[in-house]
């Protein structure tokens, strides 16, 4: 059977040995029903191989995508934001007085807990003069790592089973399958290299999916789109059920500029039955 993907320039082959009931189209996700169960992780690493290794070659003219993911939902009630020093626009005011739920790291292990921000306005190196303190201190009353915090959502308190990837880049021609909770995943990623041999991010046209075998059914959702980088990778900062429903949640950083990062958080309990994440929220942070 073949897919095509609504505003994507190639096919997807599913090599299984069964005959479908049907498929489904759609920009995001499609479906593909099958009359019995897909229980080995190969079907899906032939998924993502097959469509990873199309658009890889050098051109000599560059056509950028007007796609861009995730889409940035300004409605959404849930917040996110990470430890350390910021810029003055890079944390609002009363921030200490929301509800947080940090993931934390406490040496190998992961586990969710409420906790208390601590907020400080302090000297920014970068953009204040000598008397000036416009920037941010965000900390947590906690000794452990914070990865994350998380506001304006209810996330269960406890252990997480942290996803351990192979790596955290997934260029474009790669695919990672892995098991997760007793389900068979993939991430693999599509795009187009300019050609230039020494910059393995000269890539335009980027496109990350994440695939899964859900009750004997394929959904491939596309959940990042980047039409263009400048020194600088999408890459997996952290991997592992926050939700509580058994499937993967990924803290991914989608910034596609040098000196910038682009935390983006998505949750597999807020998607729609046809995709499998969700994008919850997201922030935007540089360096200088």
């Amino acid at each position: 059977m073949r897919i095509l993907f609504y505003g994507v320039p190639f096919t997807i082959t599913i090599l299984i040995g069964c005959s479908p009931r049907g498929n489904q189209h759609s920009e995001e996700a499609v479906r593909v029903d099958s009359t019995q169960p897909i229980d080995s992780p190969l079907e899906i690493k032939v998924v993502s191989q097959d469509v990873a290794t199309q658009e890889v070659a050098p051109r000599k003219s560059y056509q950028f995508d007007t796609l861009s993911l995730p889409k940035v939902d300004k409605n959404s009630p849930v917040k996110i934001l990470a430890t350390g020093t910021f810029h003055a626009n890079e944390v609002w005011k009363g921030v200490e007085k929301e509800n947080w739920v940090a993931i934390f790291r406490r040496h190998n292990h992961f586990f969710t807990q409420k906790t208390t921000v601590v907020a400080k306005r302090v000297h920014d190196e970068i953009m204040d003069a000598d008397d000036e303190n416009t920037g941010w201190s965000v900390s947590t009353v906690s000794p452990d790592t914070a990865i994350l915090l998380v506001s304006g959502i209810t996330l269960p308190e406890g252990k997480i089973m942290p996803l351990t990837l192979p790596g955290t880049e997934i260029l474009p021609g790669d695919s990672i399958t892995f098991r997760y909770q007793g389900n068979d995943y993939a991430l693999f990623a599509t795009g187009s290299d300019k050609g230039d041999p020494s910059d393995r991010y000269d890539i335009y046209n980027y496109k990350l999916y994440i695939a899964a075998n859900r009750n004997g059914q394929i959904i491939v959702q596309h959940i990042v789109a980047i039409p263009n980088f400048d020194d600088h990778m999408v890459n997996v900062i952290f991997a592992g059920d926050l939700d509580g429903d058994n499937v993967p949640d990924f803290l991914i950083d989608t910034a596609s500029k040098y000196n910038s990062e682009m935390p983006s958080l998505f949750l597999s309990n807020s998607a729609t039955p046809e995709t499998l994440l969700k994008m919850v929220a997201t922030y935007f942070v540089v360096g200088c």
